[in-house]
């Protein structure tokens, strides 16, 4: 018998039925209309609660799936999830809207799925990431340092961030950890570098005062604080960066001098060939679907030039239908030389670009870079849609993954065995990026010289 069976959810728990009670008597009590609200406000809540947590234990892959629903650590992960709910129901009276959306978000990151969303896709979480702050920041291998910034925090361009509203930045990142659905430690990093200027994350995670963030940076001279008004924010839209109010970001360098991967930003997929190495270089930043005029572009411009070596580079990409993307891949395999197919990947390089890597290593490829971000299990794609309920009240949405995979590769396996490792592991300093080098793309170049030597 499954775990949460044996502690049947009753919908109309003894929150509800007291809560219901309440509601019931208080016109008798004489309680005012205010109180009456914020009664029937804690019922519904509950009621929503009960409602996502028998969806989740009835429905999640790790609880449901024979394979693996007796592993000790999911059998763990129940006890977890159910007492964290207990929790929260109990306390649902005591917290704010958010507080109460947060302590479901931290429920759901118990999972470290990235494939399981708490009102996903185009929901509340998803509008959390938008509104960001006017800065940018970056993963080193010595820390989380700002590298984008308005002309007025210029001066604290490449410092290292070393706290945010005077919280150590390891409280701040070891927080973050707990608040969103984070597999290896190397998507945490990258995650956190991606959301450190997203002002209603740290809002929702108790960092923000939800008026101004005082970040702390470490410079030559001492600690130096940059303060950052709430009003001052800018959005990301799907495709590109947007910026609100109309300012410019700077770091002193024209688009031309960065290296190649922070070229073109606003670009999904883009590719250019570098006549001087013979290198045909295809970026991929997300798996969009329709790739089909841009396939046909990459194959024209191979065939007009004599290829040395092939680099397709899905740092930072998040996933997608890397299965629309087949016949480019055999394209490319095809138009390398032996040994010369690169495929570059980091913490940021999750779900489909984790695909992608199983089907060019089976075609030759070389995979530089960090480990990735994802030891994907559960997906959406197989039977079409996920496994999604929303809740009767707040009409929020839980999507939970619908399909089990990769499942020779994780089963019985602890998660730090896992992880997919590129074949050759190369860090990314901040020299590097201060001195306009890749030194992924460095080692293409020193490929390139011995295999014609």
């Amino acid at each position: 018998m499954k775990l949460y069976q044996s502690k049947k959810i009753i919908r109309f728990s003894v929150f509800s039925a007291y809560l219901i009670i309440i509601a019931a008597l208080l016109p008798s009590c004489g309680v005012d209309e205010e109180t009456a609200a914020v009664n029937e406000r804690n019922r519904r809540w509950v009621y929503d609660v009960e409602q996502m947590q028998e969806h989740i234990l009835g429905s999640h892959p790790k609880f449901i799936f024979p394979l693996i629903s007796s592993n000790p650590e999911n059998i763990q992960l129940q006890q977890d999830f159910i007492e964290r709910t207990a929790s929260l129901l109990e306390n649902i009276p005591n917290l704010t809207e958010l507080e109460i959306k947060a302590e479901i978000q931290r429920g759901i990151a118990l999972f470290r799925d990235n494939h399981f969303f708490f009102d996903g896709f185009t929901g509340w979480l998803s509008q959390m990431r938008l509104e960001r702050h006017p800065l940018e920041f970056a993963r080193f291998d010595t820390g989380f340092y700002l590298i984008h910034a308005q002309d007025d925090f210029k001066h604290a361009l490449n410092l290292r961030v070393t706290a945010v509203n005077g919280i150590p930045i390891e409280d701040v990142f070891a927080e973050f950890t707990r608040f969103w659905s984070v597999e290896t430690p190397y998507d945490a990093a990258f995650q956190f570098a991606h959301h450190l200027n997203a002002v209603k994350v740290l809002e929702a995670m108790g960092i923000n005062d939800g008026e101004t963030t005082v970040y702390t940076l470490a410079s030559p001279y001492g600690n130096l604080d940059i303060t950052v008004n709430q009003t001052v924010l800018w959005q990301r839209s799907a495709t590109t960066l947007r910026w609100l109010p109309a300012t410019t970001m700077i770091d002193n360098r024209s688009e031309g001098d960065l290296p190649m991967f922070w070229r073109n930003r606003s670009q999904n997929l883009w590719h250019e060939f570098i006549p001087e190495y013979g290198i045909l270089y295809v970026c991929i930043r997300a798996w969009v679907p329709s790739p089909d005029a841009f396939i046909n572009a990459v194959e024209e411009t191979a065939r007009q030039n004599s290829i040395n070596a092939v680099i397709i580079d899905a740092r930072g990409n998040p996933g997608g239908n890397a299965g629309l993307y087949v016949r480019l891949f055999d394209f490319l395999a095809s138009s390398a030389p032996e040994g010369l197919l690169f495929y570059f990947v980091d913490g940021g390089s999750n779900s489909g670009t984790l695909n992608a890597a199983y089907m060019l290593e089976n075609r030759g490829a070389v995979l530089l870079g960090q480990p990735l971000g994802q030891f994907t299990s559960f997906y959406h794609f197989a039977t079409g849609t996920p496994r999604a309920v929303t809740l009767n009240y707040s009409v929020l949405n839980i999507i939970v993954p619908s399909a089990y995979w990769n499942g020779e590769r994780v089963y019985g396996r602890a998660p730090e065995d896992m992880i997919f490792r590129p074949h050759i592991k190369i860090k990314y300093s901040l020299e590097d990026w201060i001195n306009n080098r890749d030194p992924l793309f460095d080692f293409v170049i020193y490929s390139i010289t011995n295999a014609n030597r």
